[in-house]
């Protein structure tokens, strides 16, 4: 950050942009303050309850340690106001705090152990999800084998990374972004393309918010008509479907 400041400061201003407008995938979340409400639930579940008797206990016996707490959790809180795109990285900050605060007293460390069986239970799901082969290495080595080197690929952000390939890479949709023109395959075609790559990861969230997207919407309604060349299915949620389609004559 030091060496490259301003790239840095560019980087974190125009990341900082974009979440106040919001993310493909949030069209449907609820206000911020229960979207964000909401994710720390599903990151460390009952335990939020817990923390808010701690923060009760804090505010009634106003020791220093108490209020520096607080303060945080106020401040960060307030900071998330603004934002539209409701990751769950935006909560881990106040993970701790709402850890140490669920511990204000000896009853409610107890209580607070107690409750973390939820959200150990849930990481154990969410990481037996991710065992077992990747799919989507099959696509790429499929890419490897199949398409010839000189062809050109336009893909979809979060497919593949296609290194040493020709690519085309279309943008991500989303709130307040225009419509990129290169998302159609008449234009897809003129540009050289002969291969597309998808993946539900953009393709459903568009479809799922059609009325926001309706140009994007109609490219991926238009796939329909092809048959891919080749095709995984999901595999855990955070494993989507990918399609590698020929779109060449």
């Amino acid at each position: 950050m030091v060496v490259h400041g301003g790239g840095a400061w560019d980087d974190v201003s125009r990341v900082n942009r974009l979440a106040r407008e919001g993310w493909l995938g949030f069209e449907d979340d609820p206000v911020t303050p229960a979207a964000f409400s909401l994710r720390l639930w599903e990151t460390v579940g009952p335990v939020v309850l817990v923390a808010l008797v701690g923060i009760a206990v804090a505010v009634r016996r106003r020791e220093r340690r108490d209020l520096v707490l607080l303060s945080f959790v106020a401040a960060y809180a307030l900071s998330l106001l603004p934002i539209e795109a409701h990751f769950d990285r935006y909560v881990l900050p106040l993970v701790p705090v709402v850890c140490v605060l669920a511990g204000a007293t000896r009853v409610l460390a107890v209580a607070a152990l107690v409750c973390c069986v939820v959200p150990l239970w849930w990481s154990v799901a969410d990481t037996s999800a991710l065992t077992g082969r990747d799919q989507r290495l099959d696509a790429a080595a499929w890419i490897v084998r199949a398409v010839p080197r000189g062809d050109t690929i336009a893909a979809d952000p979060s497919t593949l990374p296609l290194p040493d390939r020709r690519v085309i890479r279309l943008e991500l949709p989303g709130p307040g972004r225009p419509f990129d023109p290169r998302r159609s395959l008449a234009a897809l075609r003129a540009q050289g393309a002969r291969w597309l790559v998808v993946s539900g990861s953009v393709t459903d969230r568009v479809l799922a918010a059609s009325g926001d997207y309706p140009r994007e919407a109609v490219f991926y309604r238009s796939l329909a008509s092809l048959t891919p060349a080749f095709a995984v299915g999901p595999s855990g949620r955070d494993r989507p479907w990918l399609r590698v389609y020929r779109i060449y004559p």
